[in-house]
């Protein structure tokens, strides 16, 4: 027989009673409560901390260095690449410009660029029957001359020779250019030659010339490029100067090549010193 509050055998065998379920509750109940309050305890011993809020302005500073760097080195990257175009662009167009001539001189005899090998040449073409224009222009070239002589260091002279090369050979016979060129300056050379002649070398310095229409006296005006060019002393052509160049302009520049070429020159030969190269270095940002 079954007491009243007996369980099945197939149940009690699995379950726990209801005394001992309840203790064991209990005590789980009671652990929960002392681990909870130890971690209470532990959180409230802790100095209060806000949290660290990071906006855009944080992760900038943090990445900032580098982003800077980068820049910094990208700019660099970006000017040399720029310098080394402007260059080669520069070296192309000296390229087309200039070149090997001969002519005769004012005293008969026939010279050619090689004669001129060592120093710097300042040349204009023109013509002895040139109203204004010519006139005004070798008489710039003279106070250039001059102004270039008178600034050169003692141990660093700038040797330089200014040439006029006629584009009017029907009429400016060597003796006729001598006479026109000695009047502004007897350092001056002048040259004449074959029409053949004459061509060539305008052709080299692409210089543009037409003879105009002939008046009742045979005369005429020749229409040509007003231009002086500027040749270093290998016999490249470095430079040219415009009818609005002044003659301040156009010495400074003078004396910035060939400084430059002195230094190019001692590069070339190992013999550049720490002190030329920062000089050299000087000189570059100055003219830039």
């Amino acid at each position: 027989m079954f007491s009243r509050f007996a369980l099945p055998a197939s149940v009690s065998g699995n379950c726990l009673l209801p005394t001992k379920f309840i203790t064991k509750v209990k005590s789980l109940i009671i652990k929960r409560n002392i681990t909870m309050t130890r971690r209470l305890l532990v959180e409230e011993q802790k100095p209060l901390q806000h949290p660290k809020i990071v906006g855009f302005f944080d992760k900038f500073a943090k990445r900032a260095p580098i982003n800077l760097i980068n820049m910094g080195v990208g700019v660099v990257m970006c000017g040399v690449v720029i310098e080394r175009e402007a260059d080669r662009k520069r070296q192309l167009g000296k390229g087309l410009i200039g070149g090997p001539w001969e002519l005769v001189n004012h005293d008969g005899k026939l010279m050619s660029w090689k004669d001129f090998v060592g120093k710097w040449t300042l040349i204009y073409f023109g013509f002895t029957h040139c109203p204004d224009v010519c006139p005004d222009e070798i008489e710039k070239m003279v106070k250039v001359l001059s102004q270039v002589e008178e600034r050169s260091i003692k141990d660093s002279p700038v040797e330089i020779q200014g040439l006029f090369f006629t584009v009017d050979p029907e009429r400016d016979t060597p003796e006729k250019v001598k006479t026109y060129i000695t009047e502004f300056s007897p350092k001056l050379m002048g040259f004449t030659g074959s029409k053949e002649q004459v061509e060539k070398v305008c052709k080299t310095f692409r210089v543009y010339f037409s003879q105009g229409p002939k008046d009742q006296f045979a005369d005429y005006i020749v229409d040509h490029t007003i231009i002086i060019y500027l040749v270093d002393p290998d016999g490249n052509f470095v430079d040219y100067y415009g009818q609005r160049t002044s003659v301040d302009e156009m010495a400074n520049a003078i004396q910035v090549l060939d400084q430059k070429f002195k230094y190019q020159k001692k590069e070339e030969s190992g013999e550049l010193t720490f002190v030329d190269r920062f000089k050299m270095n000087k000189i570059n940002r100055a003219a830039a």
